[in-house]
This record gives structure tokens, sequence and C-alpha cells, in this order.
């Protein structure tokens, strides 16, 4: 069974959101592919600048599901 977890990290002009299972990496965006999935609609646009991992997590397995990398 998958045991999925988020890592995003948002500093002012550098951007990170990650998909891990069991401390795997599945996936990992950085910068102008971070904001391309927030302008495709995968990702949500951060509230501030330290969103919860928590939040992330379902929009993180869906994009991850539609790239089959899930």
């Amino acid at each position: 069974m998958a045991d999925y977890t988020a890592s995003v990290w948002f500093e002012r002009d550098r951007a990170m959101v990650a998909l891990l299972d069991n401390d795997k990496e599945v996936f990992c965006l950085w910068d102008d592919d971070v904001y391309g999935a927030i302008q495709d609609g995968f990702l949500p646009k951060p509230r501030h600048p330290r969103p919860s991992e928590a939040e992330w997590l379902p929009c993180l397995i869906e994009y991850a599901n539609y790239y089959g990398l899930i």
C-alpha cells in the first residue's frame, strides 16, 4: 500500500513541490514547472508563504495519476 506524502516549499522567487511514496520520490517540480502546474489547474495557488503539505497532497496525487507516475 502506498504511503504518499507531500513536500512543499515556497520562498520569494523559488518554489518546489514533490510527491513521495514511502520516502521515495515519485516526482519533484521546481520553479517554472511549479507555476506551470498551477496555471494548468493541477495545483492550487499558494494562499500564504508556507502552505500546508497536507493541503497539497490530493493535488499532487492527482497530478501523478494524470501523468501516469503512479
